[in-house]
């Protein structure tokens, strides 16, 4: 009995590893068309020529403060991040008003917002400060890598998703990792302050 629940256990395990380790097409294609889309083409455009047209090019602390707090209020709240999450119900044949609800439910029940502000907040002061304007895209996409592994285990869980194994959609699996989003986000807003 003890060695039949043994390979029971054993079982479980290995059949839990090869949900959890499966490739998400559909949730990968999301995040590459929202790194495509909106943070190459949209960010380019709204950093480097309207963000300059609306409060200057000057690095001093008031314009980067005024940048940062417009970026992180507006910007972020009502485009930013909404699109990643109609581009992914979009892919996942979603509708609109779905999308947008998800969005809602992750900003109030798992602090999407406050992770946001955690991890960019910092990242933009840096842009606005000492990246060189031609190099700003591509540094946002460099630290977007990484974001989008913690985005992506923060709305995973809110998608009908075959490949999520908790019941309670707390334990969100990707191909690139299995995320402790705070953690990662407290050691990234540590870790690139000024």
């Amino acid at each position: 009995d003890f060695v039949a629940q043994r390979k029971d256990a054993r079982n479980s395990i290995i059949q839990q590893e090869q949900k959890q380790s499966r490739f998400e097409v559909r949730r990968n294609l999301a995040f590459l068309f929202y790194g495509g889309a909106y943070q190459g083409c949209c960010q380019e455009f709204l950093f480097n020529h309207i963000f300059p047209a609306l409060f200057g090019e000057s690095t001093a602390p008031l314009t980067v403060l005024s940048k940062v707090s417009f970026d992180m209020l507006v910007v972020s709240p009502f485009l930013c991040l909404p699109v990643a999450y109609i581009i992914k119900g979009a892919i996942y044949r979603q509708s609109f008003n779905e999308a947008l609800r998800r969005y809602i439910n992750d900003v109030k029940d798992k602090n999407l917002i406050f992770k946001y502000w955690s991890v960019w907040g910092p990242v933009q002061c840096l842009t606005f400060t000492i990246i060189p304007e031609h190099f700003r895209i591509t540094f946002i996409a460099f630290i977007s890598f990484f974001w989008s592994i913690i985005l992506s285990s923060i709305s995973g869980g809110s998608t009908n998703n075959p490949a999520s194994t908790s019941s309670n959609n707390n334990n969100v699996y990707n191909a690139a990792a299995d995320v402790d989003v705070d953690s990662i986000s407290t050691t990234a807003a540590s870790t690139t302050a000024p």
